[in-house]
């Protein structure tokens, strides 16, 4: 029984996710990256988008070395995908963001 459980949680914990809105405020607290830990960008070419599905469908800007984030709350399904409507992903003052 405890097996099962544990295992029950590990499952959950191992899926992608980020916002409903596209932003990256407050909301994005469920959402774990390595971008304020590993430094900066210098320029555009060091970020990427991330398409997340997690509580809403979203595009996040993410450095290009960054992993996929993963999702603390409850996947969704999306029609388009989050990023194809999104902003270029750009660098400002060493913060990947999008446009």
């Amino acid at each position: 029984m405890r097996a099962s459980l544990v295992l029950a949680l590990s499952c959950t914990l191992l899926v992608g996710c980020g916002d409903d809105d596209g932003s990256t405020g407050d909301r994005d607290a469920a959402v774990e990256t390595d971008s304020g830990m590993t430094g900066g960008c210098a320029t555009a070419e060091d970020c990427r988008r991330f398409s997340s599905t997690c509580d809403g469908c979203n595009c996040l800007p993410l450095l290009a070395s960054d992993p996929d984030p993963v999702c603390e709350g409850m996947p969704v399904s999306c029609l388009i995908d989050p990023c194809e409507t999104a902003g270029a992903v750009r660098c400002n003052a060493g913060t990947c963001e999008l446009e």
